[in-house]
């Protein structure tokens, strides 16, 4: 199942696809459920899980799309419990390596642009 507190008709087509159900619920719905959730996927700005976070005991892995600040408070208390936790930076790196691949045709160097992009990141306050 899919629940989101606002799913557009992309996710519905998405989910249904996969043969999901999807339901759209209430942003304290969504809090209650996050904790049996086998895979939470995090949308929000990193701040905006600090809520969710209080008395959230994990039971999946998180997808979280923030990546700075970083971690976020719900990344934090993913990887504090030992559970699985993919970054926005994750899935920037990969978009990025997919249209450096696309427009030339060549490999990206994706561990280096990781490492560069992490560097970057670190010098942030």
């Amino acid at each position: 199942m899919v629940v989101s507190r606002s799913p557009t008709a992309e996710l519905v087509e998405f989910a249904t696809g996969l043969g999901m159900a999807i339901e759209s619920r209430s942003w304290d719905v969504v809090l209650e459920s996050a904790g049996t959730a086998d895979l939470l996927i995090s949308t929000v700005p990193g701040p905006a899980t600090t809520e969710l976070a209080k008395g959230l005991e994990p039971t999946g892995s998180l997808l979280d799309v923030a990546y700075d600040p970083w971690p976020t408070p719900l990344a934090d208390l993913f990887h504090r419990s030992g559970h699985s936790v993919a970054t926005g930076f994750d899935l920037l790196v990969e978009q990025a390596a997919l249209q450096v691949e696309f427009f030339t045709g060549l490999g990206a160097p994706i561990e280096q642009m990781r490492a560069v992009g992490w560097r970057i990141l670190s010098c942030r306050s």
